[in-house]
């Protein structure tokens, strides 16, 4: 344990306030990077999962068969159906 001390105070001197201060920034950046990049990775699972379950439902829609079309009815097609007869 000594032994790891010392190395790391060796590093901290050739390294200086300033690059003990990059180098504490960089380490900060990178757990930010890494918190990112897992929420976007379950963000990107979320939308796929949604998305498979779009395709389905449009593969079901387009298996059903459609109902037969009913005949438009409405008040001005009566009136001219009157008319003709």
């Amino acid at each position: 344990m000594n032994g790891w001390l010392w190395h790391l105070r060796q590093w901290g001197r050739r390294l200086g306030p300033a690059g003990l201060a990059g180098l504490g920034l960089l380490a900060i950046a990178l757990l930010l990077q890494t918190i990112q990049v897992a929420s976007l990775q379950q963000t990107a699972r979320t939308q796929q999962v949604r998305l498979a379950a779009l395709q389905q439902a449009a593969a079901r829609r387009a298996a059903a068969p459609l109902p037969s079309r009913l005949p438009i009815r409405c008040p001005c097609c009566r009136r001219q159906a009157k008319r003709r007869n």
